[in-house]
């Protein structure tokens, strides 16, 4: 038996753009999938432009995808994953939102890791 443990920290913003990031299981075994759910939103009363979420792979797993996840919110025209390690390494994850997040709209990103043998 083998016991990995990781410190994820998230900046979260109470005006304008806010960020909470979740996580599918609390407890894996070694090769299993994490799913990691970014939720973006915009708790300020005015559109935010030009929004890029940045991530990386946590310490002890590797990248298998990255995704834009349901409908886009309202005034986000399209949301593109722009950089992505390849399937099975480690490294930098990040999403551009083209247009302008809403006052109180919402949204999310996701990305799945493996957890490593």
């Amino acid at each position: 038996s083998v016991t990995l443990t990781l410190t994820d920290t998230t900046l979260v913003g109470s005006t304008g753009l806010a960020l909470v990031k979740n996580i599918n299981k609390l407890t894996v075994q070694l090769g299993e999938s994490i799913i990691y759910t970014i939720d973006y939103q915009n708790n300020g009363s005015s559109p935010v432009n030009a929004i890029i979420i940045n991530d990386a792979t946590p310490a002890y797993t590797t990248f298998l995808s990255a995704n834009c996840v349901g409908a886009l919110p309202a005034g986000i025209t399209a949301c593109t994953v722009n950089t992505q390690p390849a399937i099975g390494s480690k490294g930098k994850i990040e999403w551009t939102l083209t247009g302008s997040l809403s006052p109180l709209a919402s949204g999310q990103v996701s990305f799945t890791v493996q957890v490593e043998n």
